[in-house]
This record gives structure tokens, sequence and C-alpha cells, in this order.
């Protein structure tokens, strides 16, 4: 049996703050905890997001989480590997 499906994407990212002092280092300011922006379908999302909840009550709708992509949009050396954003990508069956 086939399905056609239906998708939605959540993203979370963030704006972190840097500085870069005289010796031409990037330093972290500020960013992660507090910058986090999240959107559902390209719609900003009211914060704080309580993920759980919010998964649950896709949950009962009939969505299905099917994958998490992190990446890093920071484009320092010093700052590689950085995760500044997440693609949560959820997945349910149409009639």
């Amino acid at each position: 049996m086939s399905h056609n499906w239906e998708y939605k994407f959540l993203k979370k990212e963030h704006k972190p703050i840097f500085e870069i002092n005289k010796e031409s280092s990037v330093k972290l300011v500020s960013g992660f905890e507090e910058n986090w922006i999240w959107t559902e379908d390209n719609q900003t999302i009211t914060i704080p997001v309580d993920i759980i909840k919010l998964s649950n009550e896709l949950g009962k709708k009939g969505w299905e989480l099917i994958t998490i992509v992190s990446s890093s949009t920071v484009g320092t050396l010093q700052l590689s590997g950085l995760t500044t954003q997440e693609l949560w990508v959820f997945k349910r069956p149409i009639d």
C-alpha cells in the first residue's frame, strides 16, 4: 500500500553575537540559549518553545518526526562545527 505524504518543517536557529578583538580573534559573546528563533512552516513560533509539548501535540495530529538536520552557518575557523540551525522534518499520510 502506498501513501501520499504531507510534510511539516520546524526550524530552530539562532543569531549568535560575536566580537573581534585587536588580535583578530573571534569570541562568542552571546547567542545560544537567549537567541533561539523557532519557526513552523515559515511562521515564527512564540518563545519559549516547549519542544516536548509541541512534539506531543503534533503526534496527536498524526505527525511523525522523521529527521533532524543540524547545520552550521557560522563561517569562521574558530567556530566551525558550531550548530546554528536545526531543521526538524515531520510527515503524515494524507487521504
